[in-house]
């Protein structure tokens, strides 16, 4: 992990693991799983997408869960992914 702005920059070690689950084609799940630290701060992060593949290109809409000591956000997001 880094993390770079105007007041301070910071870097730390990371662990991530993630699955893509073809539930029926054209239909696509993914789920992907961050843990570690940045600096001194525990960081955690959890994102799911569920998207549809044609041609090697995904649309996608999905949920990211971001925990970062003691701030923690929840997003919703959406966008195009290339698979090749």
């Amino acid at each position: 992990n880094w993390m770079d702005d105007a007041d301070k920059s910071d870097f730390g070690f990371n662990f991530t693991y993630g699955v893509d689950l073809y539930v029926h084609r054209p239909w696509i799940t993914s789920l992907d799983i961050d843990w570690g630290t940045l600096g001194n701060t525990g960081l955690f992060r959890l994102r799911t997408t569920t998207g549809v593949v044609f041609w090697g290109l995904e649309t996608y809409v999905g949920y990211e869960y971001l925990d970062i000591g003691r701030t923690q956000t929840n997003s919703l997001l959406g966008g195009v992914r290339v698979w090749f």
